[in-house]
């Protein structure tokens, strides 16, 4: 049997900490309880993290996060939240959270966090394993991000804040998509509908829930926007509202 993962949990609730001790128990998983930052870390000291959980009720949870990443870096950071909000979420992993997630499906969501279960010794030694095929790499850069009514913005300057560089596919709730591609912390093209550019940009920013995928490392056909992002957000915010109200004449 692989040894069990060692994860801290940081949570000032008792009965909630108390709950998840017990959801979270498994062969896979040892659970330290704490109740701060500062016992997060004494508790690692004593035997290493392989995981840290940290709940997060409001925005005030925001600096003990920034705190335990800061002094644990090394360990993934998963927050788990009762009110989920995606902007809540993106100011989360702004500050080192690696993701966060309602507490009713964490148990479903820490397991790509864990540390992956030895494979067993392949009958006939060494080899049996030379003629074992290499296990195709797992695709790497992806983000799914769901987005309430007015958040593409956010997430659009959280990506270029981090310096993603990639494709954005944005699937709205009347089955249509677009795409914006980033680069260089900024905007480089966008498309939607048929429509290049800022306009397209404008379109978007009208829509109401979104589900967004991001892609790293893929690079548009063509740039059409050149410019910082704060400048391209404010000229495709005011258009959005112009197009708005040429719609309601």
């Amino acid at each position: 049997m692989p040894p069990a993962a060692n994860i801290i949990l940081i949570d000032a609730q008792p009965e909630r900490r108390k709950k998840l001790a017990d959801a979270l128990s498994s062969a896979r998983a040892r659970l330290t309880p704490t109740e701060s930052v500062e016992q997060a870390v004494e508790a690692a000291g004593h035997s290493p993290a392989d995981l840290l959980l940290h709940a997060c009720d409001n925005l005030a949870a925001l600096p003990s996060i920034r705190r335990l990443k800061l002094s644990l870096p090394g360990c993934p950071l998963v927050v788990y939240t009762e009110n989920f909000r995606e902007i809540t979420r993106l100011r989360t992993m702004e500050i080192g959270a690696d993701e966060m997630v309602q507490v009713e499906v964490l148990g479903q969501e820490i397991e790509p966090f864990l540390p992956p279960v030895p494979a067993a010794p392949p009958a006939g030694g060494e080899a049996a394993m030379e003629d074992k095929p290499a296990v195709p790499a797992a695709p790497k850069g992806q983000m799914y991000l769901q987005l309430n009514a007015g958040e593409i913005s956010n997430a659009l300057q959280f990506l270029c804040m981090t310096s993603r560089h990639g494709q954005l596919v944005l699937t709205f709730s009347n089955e249509t998509k677009g795409n914006v591609f980033l680069k260089r912390n900024a905007i480089v093209h966008a498309d939607y509908m048929g429509e290049p550019g800022m306009v397209a940009i404008a379109r978007m920013l009208g829509q109401g829930e979104t589900e967004a995928l991001f892609l790293e490392g893929i690079d548009p056909v063509e740039e059409t926007i050149q410019q910082p992002l704060s400048q391209t957000l404010l000229e495709a915010s005011v258009l959005a509202d112009e197009l708005g109200a040429a719609g309601r004449r």
